[in-house]
C-alpha cells in the first residue's frame, strides 16, 4: 500500500489537510516543529499518531 499520509476530504476538518487515518491537521504538526518543539512532543501529545506517519508527512511535503 502506497497511499499518501497527507489526507485532505471535505468531510472532516472542512478539508484541512490531515494525517491519514486521523483528524490531526498537518499545520498541527508543523506548528509544533516550527516553534522548536522536537517530534517527539507532538508525538506524545497525540498518541493517535505514528512516527511513522509523521515521518511521511514531512518527506511528502518537502520538510524532511
Amino acid at each position: 500500500m502506497n497511499s499518501s499520509a497527507i489526507v485532505v476530504d471535505p468531510e472532516i476538518l472542512n478539508g484541512m489537510p490531515c494525517i491519514a487515518g486521523t483528524q490531526v491537521t498537518v499545520q498541527l504538526l508543523f506548528d509544533y516543529l516550527d516553534n522548536g518543539h522536537p517530534l517527539s512532543d507532538f508525538l506524545d501529545e497525540h498518541p493517535e499518531v505514528t512516527a511513522e506517519q509523521a515521518n511521511r508527512v514531512l518527506v511528502e511535503s518537502g520538510r524532511m
